[in-house]
């Protein structure tokens, strides 16, 4: 499991990514910002999934799910989607197991 890092400095605050769209005919570029999902502990125990949302003309660029005044937060980890445990066995082996499963509760068997 991937640890805490205490290090919000560090923390990945996503990247501006340019786009190119067609726009009445005509090709428009724009600066896109996107995100690095990331977990987020607090001081008051709790985690959180958030990511950086940068500076504008009328805001600071704080973490989301966190207003500018509010504490910072403690520590950060890469965002990783869980496996449930069912599915942590190669798809092969869950399959089977269904099958036989299934097999044996309607008394077929398949022999």
């Amino acid at each position: 499991m991937t640890e805490f890092n205490f290090d919000m400095s560090v923390a990945p605050k996503g990247k501006l990514v340019t786009v190119i769209r067609t726009v009445n005919g005509k090709q428009r570029s724009y600066q896109e910002h996107h995100v690095a999902p990331l977990w987020i502990a607090t001081h008051d125990g709790k985690v959180h999934r958030s990511y950086w949302i940068p500076a504008t003309n009328t805001s600071a660029g704080r973490w989301s799910g966190f207003s500018p005044d509010s504490s910072e937060p403690m520590a950060w980890q890469h965002f990783v989607t869980p496996v449930h445990p069912s599915l942590s066995k190669p798809l092969s082996e869950t399959m089977t197991a269904a099958a036989d499963h299934l097999f044996a509760a309607d008394g077929v068997g398949g022999q």
